[in-house]
């Protein structure tokens, strides 16, 4: 649960991250847009990682839902 790898992901996958947003330091606060040919979707992420399970807790929010379940099987996959 590197904090530099999950920044690194986070970066990768598109998602511009916000600091001093959430009140726990430890957790990744995330935003993007998605743009299509059609559409334009807006994103917000937090993910919080807990380093005695070694698991991470993602929530996610879009505009329209079936881009938020894509997005989170391709997210959980990364973590």
């Amino acid at each position: 649960m590197d904090s530099e790898v999950t920044k690194a992901k986070l970066l990768g996958f598109g998602c511009a991250l916000l600091d001093k947003v959430d009140p726990n330091p430890d957790n990744y606060v995330g935003a993007g847009i998605i743009q299509t040919k059609s559409l334009q979707v807006g994103c917000l992420l937090r993910l919080e990682p807990n380093a005695q399970a070694q698991m991470y807790r993602l929530t996610l929010r879009t505009s329209r839902e079936p881009v938020s379940r894509h997005l989170c099987g391709l997210l959980s996959e990364q973590f």
